[in-house]
């Protein structure tokens, strides 16, 4: 018997190899190639897997987290009120016609003057929301449970306590530490604008812990400005944050940019600079650091309440230390001009700016659509809302899950038959559907997202005064559920 050559052995040896590898032969020749999308698909298919599975698991120790974290240390939290009462938590039902109410649920409860919300999201995905307490002089954070869960209040503490009078309050991470500090705006000019530097760890126990937070009061604001909002960037371009501040009734009040010494010396609240007005405001409602006109610096957009300048506007940044008045829309005479959204409202990738115009007998919404360049603007009025309070505020997303971005719209001193909290069903933004009656007194800006994580927005928001209940714990912050 002839034995095969070695040279064969070792051909049949690495057509074996290479059989069990799964590498197949083209018909037509001895072309290797790997099996048409199987490897692909395998590796994405375990990545998917493995980011569920890990997904899980956060959640999973979220929840163990918080049920550990609620028990000993706030009793309020998961505690159903008094039956009938408008925190309850309520479910949703099919087939809601466009004049039911949504469910609300509360977030924080009994935080006296809440008054508007601002968000975040941290290291491990989870969402968290910082408002200040007007009346009560306090700055809460909450963290948002997952699912259902959500509909229990949430998690929260006061990480500042004896403010005088906070407007406003953002989410920024000042001292460059990775983890997101608070900044507060008090309207009493003999409070300033207050840093208060988080822990360095996100886990409840920890972040929720108002001793393993440090606050200061930057010396350079202090005394200067009724301060009622502000704003964070990088203004300067050495890669840390400047605080931007609005003040009002101060005849006139001012804009002004705080500068960050970086990094731990943020902590020191003397090391803050300023150059002094960079322009005069009336009474600030929104400030919007952005990129206005592509030349690398940031601009500010900002709504006036009040006064000479009242209306929508952008402060046009030259990079030399140069701002000018860039006009947007003026309301008419004795109209007050609320906060602004800014969004491509037309889909034609341009960033328009929807302004709320408040009156004494009627509440209106402009989109001043953008013609280009932010130098060119065709203001148009959107339809009269009907039954309503005050106008506030708006935010897009889409509700109704049609791929079209709606509008909300938030109220005031709203009582029935006055809705204080609608969404307007786009592009046209013409059909009015309710959220909320006449049951929140004063609502702040709405901010739409989807906080239950079924797959539609919900809308959260922030009521001032107790409502029609007198029930303490429908003040703070509450969320209303998308029954979609």
């Amino acid at each position: 018997m002839r034995l095969p050559s070695l040279k064969t052995v070792w051909i049949f040896a690495l057509l074996s190899v290479l059989l069990a590898l799964g590498v197949r032969f083209a018909t037509h020749g001895l072309a290797l190639r790997p099996p048409e999308g199987n490897v692909a698909s395998a590796v994405e298919g375990a990545r998917l897997r493995h980011q569920a599975a890990e997904r899980l698991a956060l959640i999973a120790r979220s929840e163990a987290e918080e049920a550990a974290y609620r028990s000993p240390l706030r009793s309020l939290i998961g505690v159903p009120c008094t039956p009938g009462q408008h925190c309850v938590p309520t479910r949703c039902v099919s087939g809601l016609s466009p004049s039911t109410p949504w469910p609300f649920h509360t977030i924080v409860g009994g935080q006296d003057g809440a008054d508007g919300i601002n968000r975040m999201t941290d290291t491990g995905g989870f969402t968290w929301l910082v408002f200040p307490n007007e009346q009560a002089g306090t700055t809460s954070i909450a963290r948002k449970p997952s699912g259902s869960n959500a509909q229990k209040m949430w998690p929260s503490a006061q990480v500042i306590t004896g403010v005088p009078a906070p407007e406003d309050a953002i989410w920024a991470d000042i001292d460059q530490d990775g983890y997101q500090d608070v900044v507060t705006f008090g309207q009493n000019n003999t409070f300033s604008i207050r840093v208060s530097f988080a822990p360095t760890s996100y886990s409840l126990a920890t972040y929720l812990n108002i001793a393993n937070w440090t606050s200061i009061s930057i010396t350079a604001a202090s005394g200067v400005d009724s301060w009622i909002t502000g704003a964070t960037a990088d203004m300067d371009g050495d890669g840390d944050l400047e605080i931007i501040g609005g003040g009002r009734s101060q005849s006139p009040s001012s804009i002004r940019i705080f500068t960050n010494p970086g990094g731990a010396t943020a902590r020191t609240a003397g090391s803050w600079t300023t150059t002094g007005s960079i322009g005069n405001m009336g009474w600030a409602m929104s400030l919007i650091p952005m990129n206005v006109d592509g030349d690398g610096d940031i601009d500010l957009v900002i709504s006036d309440r009040q006064d000479s300048l009242r209306g929508s506007r952008w402060l046009r940044n030259d990079g030399g230390g140069v701002w000018t008045n860039q006009t947007i829309f003026v309301p008419a005479s004795g109209e007050e001009a609320k906060f602004l959204t800014i969004a491509d409202v037309r889909g034609t990738s341009a960033l328009d700016i929807i302004l709320v115009v408040s009156g004494t007998t009627y509440d209106r919404i402009f989109i001043s659509e953008n013609l280009g360049g932010w130098t060119s603007w065709s203001t148009v009025e959107l339809a009269a809302v009907s039954d309503v309070g005050d106008g506030v505020g708006t935010d897009i997303c889409d509700i109704d899950g049609d791929a079209q971005m709606d509008m909300v719209v938030t109220y005031g001193d709203c009582t029935p038959p006055d809705a204080c909290l609608v969404w307007l069903t786009g592009p046209a933004f013409t059909t009015r559907n309710l959220i909320s009656l006449g049951d929140h007194e004063k609502l702040d800006r709405p901010m739409c997202f989807d906080i239950d994580d079924d797959g539609d927005n919900d809308v959260a928001t922030t009521s001032q005064r107790e409502g029609l209940l007198s029930n303490t714990l429908q003040q703070g912050s509450v969320w209303h559920e998308n029954c979609r």
